[in-house]
């Protein structure tokens, strides 16, 4: 079932001494430098960019195993999917549960071991995100590599058929998805929690019948066109800027050069991470969190943000 929400035009952003696509970038990344890392994929048909920053470490940009340093977070980026069949791009994104640490457990291992496990089936030529993120989450606990550990997740496909291309969306947790569309947002997946702070979780240690399973995902289709921007994002982001925010920046970067999703995953990680550190910024956190916790209902949400932006072309 498809949640489409639609909103008016934004204002555009006015960047003070910008004129043209390079300046933007220029300006956008020396202040975002040490704040994200991008990784930039390309195809014939989607153009795709992950940005991320840490709230522990983020001037380490790699982990001492190799991957990003996307602290708690994990994503994954198929731009080329092995299969024979009508999957062209397939992406996912993952937010370990930071509570798990206080069980002394890695909630990061678990949330890159289900991205990982979900680009190798999406190379299978699976296309149902959530038939990917059941065989992934079935293929860890019979690895035995990770104990304990829980973390949400977002698997999205997209394939061609009849010369349109469909967007498939597997949703567990209160990460995002998010579609924009000539200055509008046409899709916007709506946050699964038990209660405040609360998310949806694939845990390893669950045994079989009780927690959450990827069956219990929101599960979003929509026809894609020309030029749609398809946001994928951790908490981090969304707790910290409000939809309109994040609306506007899409809105005026598309504007600025062929392929804007380096410059808009770029620009919302480093604007969500500075309104994090906002002591007095009202932010959706803020403003959702119990009358009961003032230390909660006061500034932005320090957390870890990732950012996967893609492009139809």
């Amino acid at each position: 079932m498809t949640k489409v929400q639609y909103v008016g035009r934004p204002k555009p952003i006015i960047i003070r001494g910008v004129r043209n696509s390079k300046q933007i970038k220029r300006r956008i990344f020396k202040k975002a430098s040490k704040v994200v890392s991008s990784e930039v994929t390309k195809t014939s048909t989607i153009q795709s960019s992950v940005a991320f920053a840490s709230k522990k470490n983020k001037n380490v940009l790699k982990r001492p195993d190799g991957r990003d340093n996307c602290g708690e977070d994990a994503y994954f980026l198929n731009s080329n999917p092995k299969s024979n069949n009508n999957l062209v791009f397939a992406c996912g994104i993952a937010d370990g549960v930071g509570g798990c640490t206080l069980a002394g457990i890695d909630p990061s291992l678990i949330a890159w071991r289900i991205m990982e496990c979900s680009k190798e089936i999406s190379n299978s030529g699976v296309v149902d995100p959530v038939d990917i993120m059941n065989t992934a989450y079935s293929k860890i606990k019979k690895e035995k590599e990770i104990f304990g550990g829980a973390t949400t997740a977002i698997v999205s496909t997209i394939t061609k058929e009849r010369g349109k291309f469909i967007l498939r969306c597997g949703s567990l947790g209160d990460s995002s998805i998010i579609v924009v569309r000539d200055g509008r947002i046409v899709l916007r997946s709506k946050e699964q929690t038990h209660f405040w702070n609360c998310p949806f979780q694939l845990s390893y240690h669950d045994k079989d019948g009780e927690g959450d399973t990827p069956n219990d995902s929101s599960v979003y289709t929509l026809t894609l066109e020309k030029k749609d921007i398809i946001l994928l994002s951790t908490d981090g982001l969304t707790d910290n800027l409000f939809d309109r925010d994040i609306l506007s920046l899409v809105t005026t970067c598309s504007d600025y050069s062929k392929d804007p999703t380096k410059t808009i995953s770029t620009l919302l990680v480093d604007k969500a991470y500075k309104k994090s550190r906002t002591p007095n910024a009202t932010t959706p956190f803020s403003q959702n969190a119990p009358v009961g916790l003032l230390s909660a209902r006061q500034g932005g949400k320090p957390d870890d943000i990732t950012v996967v932006a893609m492009r139809v072309v």
